[in-house]
């Protein structure tokens, strides 16, 4: 799929869970913490604002796994004269899901996809 200046606006990173099965380890059932939303970011040039949360805790032994981006991203008016940057924005297309972080209890794939222009 083609990264369109819709998809700037989007994230840069996806997680989503695998392997979610029980291990046999003793170990309890727990679901993954995201942090807070950090504050947005100044306006940058390429009228573009950023945010980003943490993981807190990983999931453990089938618990849910985090949901949603880690980053975001919004446009801006920049303090470079550019007004709107984020219509010319463009990002390639999404990596391949990396390895499962773990082989049962929950892990985590990500994925990322890179601002161009």
């Amino acid at each position: 799929m083609d990264a369109t200046s819709e998809s700037c606006q989007g994230h840069q990173k996806e997680i989503h869970g695998c392997n979610l099965g029980r291990c046999d380890d003793g170990v309890a059932v727990a679901d993954c913490v995201w942090s807070e939303w950090s504050k947005w970011e100044e306006c940058g040039c390429d009228g573009v604002q950023r945010r980003h949360r943490e993981i807190v805790a990983a999931n453990r032994n089938g618990g849910a796994a985090c949901a949603g981006p880690q980053k975001q991203l919004r446009p801006c008016n920049g303090p470079c004269g550019r007004q709107g940057g984020a219509e010319d924005c463009k990002m390639t297309p999404w990596e391949p899901w990396s390895d499962c972080t773990k082989t049962c209890a929950g892990g985590q794939q990500y994925r990322t996809r890179v601002i161009i222009r």
